[in-house]
């Protein structure tokens, strides 16, 4: 199961960091006082399918609830785990339901026990799961910094796909095509092809909060596995039950 996880867990990243190269990650907006700025329900399913796109196997999926807010002047993350199974049928539990881990601001996080007592205090960076840019918000007024970092880092679009602006840029052996809705400048898919086949799919959306905001509402990922099965390793991530304060 542990092996299984951190399979997960590389997968996210990879898909989550062809996202942030793509176009500079805005932070979410922030006030002042001891202050909620996020707080969302993550659920990430991922499953293995074949060529032809067939589930060929799934993995138990994880939830929980994520919280960001403003604390002494810092962000604070907070990730809570619900009493669940790990499979919807059968007796095995999550070991970490009830679990909550607060990752401070000053870089120490605290892990509690579903009944609330403190386990552990250590000095470590939050996981992938509670990292900003897995949860971030876009502003309707930075659009303009958004296409001037894009064009930066990949030039001018090539062309239109649809309704999309295509970006298009080699880097060694891999190509990456950007898809972006020009309204917006939010990427809404990006691939990687390397020796001329599809390495990696990652198609991503959004869905509007108060304020003049975008959130990533949902992501889908997909990598080629290297065993030469043709079989793709496939992670989603959803955001639900989404608030937050608005930026002053």
């Amino acid at each position: 199961m542990r092996g299984m996880a951190r399979f997960g867990t590389r997968a996210a990243m990879a898909a989550c960091m062809a996202w942030a190269q793509t176009v500079a990650a805005q932070p979410a907006p922030i006030t002042t006082g001891d202050t909620e700025v996020f707080s969302a329900d993550v659920v990430i399913e991922d499953s293995i399918v074949d060529a032809k796109g067939a589930v060929v196997e799934t993995r138990p999926s994880t939830r929980f609830h994520l919280t960001r807010r403003q604390v002494d002047g810092g962000i604070e993350t907070e990730i809570t785990y619900p009493t669940t199974k790990l499979y919807a049928k059968g007796p095995l539990v999550d070991p970490r339901s009830g679990m909550r881990m607060v990752y401070g601001a000053n870089g120490v996080t605290r892990i509690y026990d579903a009944n609330g007592a403190l386990l552990h205090t250590i000095e470590m960076p939050p996981p992938p799961d509670a990292d900003p840019e897995a949860a971030v918000v876009f502003t309707d007024r930075d659009v303009r910094r958004r296409r001037d970092a894009l064009q930066r880092r990949m030039g001018r679009a090539s062309g239109r796909l649809g309704r999309h602006d295509r970006y298009v840029a080699t880097e060694g052996e891999a190509t990456t095509e950007t898809l972006v809705e020009p309204g917006t400048m939010l990427p809404t898919e990006v691939n990687v092809v390397r020796d001329g086949a599809l390495a990696e799919r990652n198609q991503l959306a959004y869905a509007r909060m108060p304020g003049g905001r975008w959130y990533l509402a949902r992501q889908r990922s997909e990598h080629a596995m290297t065993d030469g099965s043709g079989r793709r390793f496939v992670s989603t991530r959803t955001h639900l039950n989404v608030s937050g304060s608005e930026g002053r």
